[in-house]
């Protein structure tokens, strides 16, 4: 992280009847917001979901953490649709097999990088405002190391 993290777990629905437990770390600086996040208890290991399943899960989840950047843009006068760049990728994140999608908020430019093990998912998301910090990007990507017991 760039600097010290704020810290914040929620609570959120999933579907009708699962609840899942996030903690997220945030920090931004003068070249964008970057956010650790590690979901827990989720429904079904990782290894029983179908392929569909772990796409869509994927999707809503980097989605949702975008939305949640241009929610709060918003509330600053900015209003910016979020959009896809590119098509999905399939990252190692920490030497596991994950999912990575690059993406847009208007002229800020998004990138986030899941894995599903266990019960957990993990995610790491960065928008920035300019290109040049493109290498402070990949340096708090390359620094994500995940620690199983």
């Amino acid at each position: 992280m760039p600097k010290r993290p704020t810290a914040e777990v929620s609570k959120s629905t999933i579907s009708e009847s699962v609840e899942v437990t996030t903690d997220a770390y945030t920090a931004s600086n003068e070249d964008g917001v970057f956010v650790v996040a590690y979901v827990k208890d989720l429904p079904l290991e990782a290894a029983k979901m179908s392929e569909a399943n772990r796409q869509s899960f994927y999707e809503g989840m980097w989605r949702g953490m975008a939305e949640g950047i241009r929610v709060e843009l918003e509330k600053n006068g900015l209003t910016f649709k979020v959009e896809l760049l590119g098509a999905p990728e399939k990252p190692k994140v920490s030497g596991f097999a994950g999912r990575g999608q690059n993406f847009t908020i208007g002229p800020l430019q998004g990138k986030a990088q899941m894995v599903l093990l266990g019960q957990h998912a993990y995610i790491l998301l960065s928008v920035l405002a300019d290109e040049k910090a493109i290498a402070h990007r990949n340096v708090f990507f390359d620094s994500f190391e995940i620690k199983t017991k």
